[in-house]
């Protein structure tokens, strides 16, 4: 009976013998990590079709300082907490295009931003319109890379948020 027991014991023991072999006693591999996904919440956003940037821009925002750089005013925002990611298309001209920010998640050692980019339907017509359509969004803070996100930019080429569309047309028909 006594040797019955010694067998157990020896196979439960390589059991988890190999059952620690096969993690590899190195913890948390990277692609394990990477495949944790964290869902991030959006505490506050606002949208608009006029912010003046006429470049493209996907900015992240820690501090009050470079929050000088986004063209939006009267951000409720508490940077020691949060900090604020800010989207533009740049200059388009017409109000059916837009940009929005559908989710943020921590995948691994970054952050991860969903982003739609709106066109216009097939075969609208409609006047020309110069706007800059952008999406900003507060979140929870992280020191973490967003990826895809710059955190410093030169300072802003900023145009009349609404230009006089015949000074565009005036501008298009001299080419």
């Amino acid at each position: 009976m006594r040797s019955g027991r010694i067998g157990w014991l020896v196979v439960a023991g390589a059991l988890a013998g190999l059952c620690g072999c096969a993690a590899g006693g190195r913890g948390m591999a990277a692609e394990d990590a990477a495949a944790i996904v964290e869902e991030m919440p959006v505490d506050y956003h606002v949208s608009g079709k006029y912010c003046g940037r006429t470049e493209p821009l996907r900015l992240v925002v820690r501090d009050r300082a470079h929050m000088a750089l986004v063209p939006i005013g009267d951000v409720p925002v508490d940077f020691d907490r949060q900090m604020v990611l800010f989207v533009t298309t740049g200059r388009v001209f017409s109000e059916s295009y837009g940009i929005r920010i559908d989710r943020v998640w921590r995948q691994g050692r970054q952050i991860r931003v969903g982003i739609t980019q709106i066109h216009p339907s097939a075969g609208e017509t409609a006047l020309p319109q110069p706007c800059s359509p952008y999406y900003l969004a507060v979140v929870p803070k992280s020191d973490l890379n967003v990826e895809g996100f710059v955190t410093q930019i030169a300072p802003p080429r900023l145009e009349n948020a609404t230009p006089r569309l015949g000074s565009w047309l005036q501008g298009a028909t001299s080419r």
